[in-house]
């Protein structure tokens, strides 16, 4: 109302002000016409008042013109025309006045229209100008990087920059005339219209941080600035510009932490920083640095207030060592400081800071806390003196024990040496055992081919004797004469390697061959036990690593165990079945398989052990020596009694290593 009723009043000087000017123009030119007239004699009688009226039309427009012209004949009239006063007018003086008011109202009115081209020209080229600026306006709101929003005092948008379509993914036309509550989460909407609020009642700008929902659901923040605003009409207004700042509150976020984290692991690792400003004499330290030297956090620091915390022993080097650093020396050191009362360890490094032109501006530096490990080290050079002393007690105890050892070794190496000797001479005695009851079965073998080399010896002569001696019979006589001959060779040097006494040998042995040789050298023995012997051999077995002569002991040894097991047994039931198999790539085995009683259970761990026997006559060395060659051989021996009857006696040697990968020959 109140900007109502002033408008209404400078229109109004305004209006009285033209008429003024009217009045004002028409008295100079009555001043002039006079004048002029004393100055230049007799003149026209409107000369003067044409350009009052003019100014009078032009400036104050038709009806300040037409005024003029009213005012300006009156005035002729009075005093120019008629002199003085009104009377009558001549004829010519009636047609000057008339053609002076046809002409001061064409000139009002020609005056008037060119006011008003003039006026529509000047608002036209505000229009255009406010166009203009208004399109300017857009384009920088537009192209802005921040949001831009008017509303009005119920808190509807009248405005909004492109930016919201960008942003938020939303058509503007469907923002105008809504509030927030309607767009907006109700949490969002309250905070939107309680700072529009607060604006309003402060009536002055505000800056606040504010939350939004992007169209993908992204959670952003914006530094907002608001001010209130009234138009003509004395309406109220909340404008609004925003930046989003997601990105920098999310990097200071990140610093906030970053930081976090460096103190904490200062701290973990007791470790702070520090800057020196030479040029100042201003020493900075992080929070660390502060708690190692005991000093409370934010005192003003200075190059002598650390060099007073320096212990007054190392002081003085100290600081030669810090000046030392500015000439460009290294500065890496360990020294005592005192913290509160309490001596501490620190280690200290720094480096130069120089600016563009070269000029030394400080350093930048770490401190350690290194006491715990200084008190560590301290602790541990004790005990390593102690250690070096008990190491030189032990040392001479173990020297004198070691001696001893030496001797108590050279008795145990000839103790193992005639052990060994025995283990040889036992089992060179249970191989002559082992010959012994193979006497009558050896004996057989000889007397065969004895025999037939005596017979046909005898045929021989006979057939030299006789007057018709055939040659190719004679040559079948000699013949069969050396192959008995061999026969009988073969038996003895089976006897002779089979007795000798000669130390363990490990060669490749092939098994399946030792087996045919064993059963063999049994074959005239077990048929007069009524025993018959089956083999399975594996014809893919690779050769075992052993002594040809021990293992053959003690197959022979198990194959006499398997007999004897089974004298309870008529002569047809007594069965033997030798078998070799591969039992993994690296180990073979042997099982001996009889038909008899088997093993009494709770002997069964015992049979292996020397002096144990189940036979009359026995000495219980048997099973004990054949173990222990299966032992010296890295195999293992071990019985077990079978499903049905009898028991079976299984060894395992390993593959020679020249036969790992490959079969028998």
């Amino acid at each position: 109302m109140r900007t109502a009723k002033s408008l209404r009043s400078c229109l109004s000087v305004y209006g009285f002000a033209r008429y003024a000017l009217a009045v004002v123009a028409v008295v100079i030119g009555i001043l002039l016409r006079v004048l002029l007239v004393e100055q230049v004699g007799e003149l026209p009688t409107f000369i003067t008042f044409y350009p009052a009226v003019m100014i009078a039309a032009v400036i104050g427009g038709l009806g300040p013109g037409l005024l003029a012209t009213a005012l300006a004949a009156l005035a002729a009239d009075y005093w120019f025309i008629s002199p003085p006063g009104f009377g009558e007018v001549s004829a010519a003086g009636a047609v000057a006045l008339g053609l002076f008011s046809a002409m001061g109202v064409l000139m009002s009115l020609v005056a008037a229209l060119y006011a008003s081209a003039r006026f529509k020209v000047a608002a036209y080229a505000k229009e255009v100008q406010l166009h203009e600026s208004e399109e300017r306006f857009r384009l920088f709101m537009d192209n802005s990087p921040t949001i831009a929003w008017v509303k009005d005092e119920m808190g509807c948008y009248i405005y909004l920059s492109r930016a919201f379509e960008k942003r938020f993914g939303a058509r503007l036309a469907d923002w105008y005339g809504k509030t927030d509550a309607e767009l907006w989460l109700p949490e969002i909407a309250a905070e939107f219209r309680a700072n529009d609020l607060a604006v309003l009642a402060a009536g002055q700008p505000m800056q606040v941080t504010e939350e939004t929902l992007t169209s993908d659901g992204e959670r952003c923040s914006w530094l907002t600035t608001k001010f209130p605003f009234c138009d003509a009409a004395g309406h109220r207004f909340v404008a609004g510009i925003g930046l989003d700042i997601t990105e920098h509150k999310a990097a200071q976020e990140a610093l906030r932490q970053s930081r976090e984290d460096l103190d904490r692991a200062q701290e973990v690792g007791q470790i702070g920083w520090w800057r020196m400003d030479t040029q100042r004499n201003v020493l900075t330290w992080s929070n660390e640095s502060y708690r190692i030297f005991g000093i409370p956090l934010g005192t003003p620091l200075t190059y002598e207030t650390f060099l007073e915390t320096v212990h007054p022993e190392e002081r003085a080097c100290v600081d030669a060592r810090w000046i030392a650093s500015l000439r460009g020396e290294p500065y890496d050191i360990e020294h005592r400081i005192i913290a509160r009362g309490q001596v501490k360890w620190v280690r200290e490094k720094a480096y130069l800071e120089f600016d563009t032109e070269g000029k030394l501006l400080g350093g930048f530096g770490i401190t350690q806390d290194i006491t715990e490990r200084k008190h560590a080290e301290e602790a541990l050079r004790q005990a390593k003196m102690q250690l070096e002393q008990r190491v030189a007690e032990r040392t001479q105890e173990l020297q004198q024990a070691l001696e001893q050892l030496k001797n108590e070794f050279v008795v145990r190496e000839k103790i193992e040496r005639e052990s060994e000797r025995l283990r040889h001479e036992l089992a060179h005695v249970s191989r002559m055992a082992t010959m012994g009851e193979l006497t009558s079965a050896l004996a057989h073998e000889l007397k065969q081919p004895l025999a037939a080399i005596l017979y046909n010896a005898q045929a021989a002569q006979r057939l030299l004797a006789s007057d018709s001696m055939q040659v190719e019979e004679m040559q079948e006589i000699l013949q069969d004469i050396v192959d008995d001959d061999v026969r009988a060779r073969d038996v003895i040097d089976r006897l002779r390697t089979f007795t000798r006494k000669d130390e363990l040998t490990k060669v490749p042995v092939n098994l399946n061959d030792l087996i045919g040789e064993s059963v063999k050298l049994l074959y005239q023995e077990f048929l007069i036990r009524g025993v018959s012997i089956e083999t399975h051999l594996c014809p893919e077995l690779p050769a075992a690593s052993g002594d040809r002569v021990q293992l053959q002991q003690v197959m022979l040894n198990l194959t006499f165990n398997a007999a004897d097991a089974m004298a309870g047994r008529s002569d047809g039931e007594r069965k033997i079945l030798i078998s070799t198999a591969l039992d993994n790539p690296t180990t073979v085995r042997v099982s001996i398989t009889d038909n008899g009683d088997g093993i009494d259970p709770d002997l069964l761990a015992q049979i292996f052990e020397p002096f144990h026997t189940t036979k009359p006559q026995g000495m219980g060395m048997g099973l004990a020596i054949c173990r222990t060659i299966i032992s010296a051989h890295n195999g293992g021996l071990w019985a077990e009694n079978n499903s049905g009857c009898g028991a079976t006696f299984h060894i395992t040697l390993p593959v020679a290593e020249e036969s790992i990968g490959a079969g028998v020959n």
